[in-house]
């Protein structure tokens, strides 16, 4: 994500659990910026019903698909937010972040979540 954004990333341990990972941004940031990683139980069995509950977050017209991720997503919400999600088995995997830090754009974020989700088996 570093390399990608150009931001610097930190876990932040004291969020930590088994099923979601923390990581703020460098400093210089406008406020607290964190990228939140959530490993969460499917809610429908069919994956693509379970993308579509999810897009019901995205704004209009800024959702993408990502092909590498089969048929994952990210998208953005609100302004500066940006989320990616995909399914995978019998679980969810989110990526949230709470706003574009000041060393990147919204697109370079949008792009380091589209590869990160294309990573995961």
């Amino acid at each position: 994500m570093a390399a990608a954004t150009g931001t610097a990333w930190t876990p932040d341990q004291t969020t930590a659990s088994d099923s979601r990972c923390v990581y703020d941004a460098a400093a210089g940031s406008d406020g607290p910026v964190f990228l939140a990683v959530t490993l969460a139980p499917a809610t429908q069995a069919d994956p693509a019903a379970e993308l579509e509950s999810l897009a019901q977050l995205c704004a209009t017209g800024s959702r993408t698909t990502v092909s590498a991720a089969k048929g994952g997503l990210v998208c953005r919400f609100g302004p500066g937010l940006v989320f990616g999600a995909l399914v995978r088995g019998q679980d969810v995997v989110t990526v949230t972040v709470s706003a574009v830090p000041a060393s990147t754009t919204g697109d370079r974020l949008a792009a380091a979540i589209t590869e990160q989700l294309a990573r995961v088996r």
